[in-house]
């Protein structure tokens, strides 16, 4: 599984504080942030 599908799976759960993932997608790269929305796309989907 992808780290990105972790964390977004962690947030969702509640495991991980909110902010915490707005930090972590805030400090990610553009090319990674794309990644990271394609795969909450595929998630919601």
């Amino acid at each position: 599984m992808r780290e990105h599908a972790v964390i977004l799976n962690e947030l969702a759960q509640g495991i991980r504080p909110l902010a915490e993932g707005v930090g972590w997608f805030e400090g990610l790269a553009r090319t990674e942030q794309s990644e990271v929305l394609r795969d909450l796309t595929e998630f919601c989907l």
